[in-house]
Parts: C-alpha cells; sequence; structure tokens
C-alpha cells in the first residue's frame, strides 16, 4: 500500500489487513458481510480509528461497517461503488457472464442473505447518515467502477469532498503521487 510511508512518516500508526480469501489470507470464498465482520472486530481490538482508507468494493464493507457501529473519525473512499449492481455489472462484463448465469447468481444472493440484502450494503445508503468527513476520489478513467459511482457516494454522504482524476484507472490511481498526497493531507487534517 503507498500510503504506508507517508502515513507512518507522519506519525501515524496504520493497520491494513487482506479480507478473507483476499491476498495473504486463507480460504477460497467470503462475502461482504464477512469482511465487514472483520472491519467490526478490528475496531473492537484497535479503534476507534482516526481515518480509514478504502478501495473499490471496501467502501461498501466500511459504509455498512459503520451503520453497525464501527467507529473513525474520518474516511477515503477510493473509486468506491455505489451500489451492488456495480460490482455485478463488472463482475459480469469482466468475465463475459451471460445473463442468463447472473440471474442464478443473485438468486443465490437472496436466497442466502434475504431480498433486501442490495439496499442493506448500498454504499449510497448507508453512507446519508454518517457525520464522518470523508474524501472520495474516482478517476474518470476506471473501466472497473464507473467514475459516476464514486461521485453519487460523495453526494450522498452528508460531510465530504469529491476529486476528480484523470486517466488513472481502477489501480493506478492507487499509486499515483497526486492521490497518495490528497489522500495524507485529508488524514492529516481530518
Amino acid at each position: 500500500m503507498h500510503f504506508l510511508e507517508p502515513l507512518i512518516s507522519s506519525g501515524y500508526r496504520v493497520i491494513s489487513f487482506d479480507g478473507p480469501a483476499h491476498g495473504e489470507t486463507f480460504g477460497r470464498s467470503t462475502s461482504m458481510l464477512e469482511i465487514a465482520d472483520v472491519v467490526l472486530a478490528l475496531g473492537e481490538k484497535y479503534g476507534p480509528f482516526h481515518s480509514t482508507i478504502t478501495h473499490s468494493f471496501g467502501a461498501m464493507v466500511l459504509a455498512y461497517a459503520s451503520t453497525l457501529e464501527f467507529n473513525t473519525s474520518s474516511a477515503v473512499c477510493i473509486c468506491p461503488p455505489a451500489r451492488t449492481s456495480s460490482l455485478f455489472d463488472n463482475f459480469q462484463r469482466s468475465l463475459q457472464i451471460p445473463d442468463s448465469v447472473l440471474t442464478v447468481m443473485k438468486n443465490k444472493l437472496y436466497s442466502t442473505y434475504g431480498s433486501n440484502f442490495e439496499k442493506r450494503v448500498s454504499t449510497v445508503t448507508n453512507v446519508r447518515t454518517l457525520s464522518t468527513p470523508a474524501l472520495v476520489i474516482h478517476d474518470d478513467n476506471d473501466l472497473e467502477i464507473p467514475w459516476e459511482d464514486g461521485k453519487a457516494v460523495a453526494d450522498a454522504w452528508p460531510e465530504s469532498q469529491f476529486i476528480m482524476t484523470h486517466g488513472l484507472g481502477h489501480s493506478r490511481i492507487l499509486r499515483n503521487p497526486e492521490t497518495i498526497l490528497a489522500v495524507t493531507e485529508f488524514v492529516k487534517n481530518s
């Protein structure tokens, strides 16, 4: 994570984790709700946090966990999806999944987690009630999550700022010096 050195140099203790079945963590499958449980457990053990930095799906997890008593004084969301539909669209497009297969996947999701799952975990719905200051950054060339999603999240979040970057896409934005500086400055000033 390219934010580590600037934040540690500024005197912050940084905690990072791989969600279940992500990165170095064991497992072959997980759910947003399981990852939210990890976030809540980290909050119980180490919180409250001065700031939380998320990328992509992590913003949805953070917004949901925040409705369940996760405490952070500020939040940074880079390339956040506004709703699960953005995640489904990206998943379908990336893996070229036929509509019929996606319908089966959604039905399985609803039968497992309830028909209100999409509403329960909607980033734009969950951030509307947050008083936490936020910085939302999204790139106009993000081919995974459209920049309009980030703008919708920022517009729904009562105390937020929105920064649009150009030509960085969904992942290079995380290594961009201007993004790193904006995040570091926001964390230090919040």
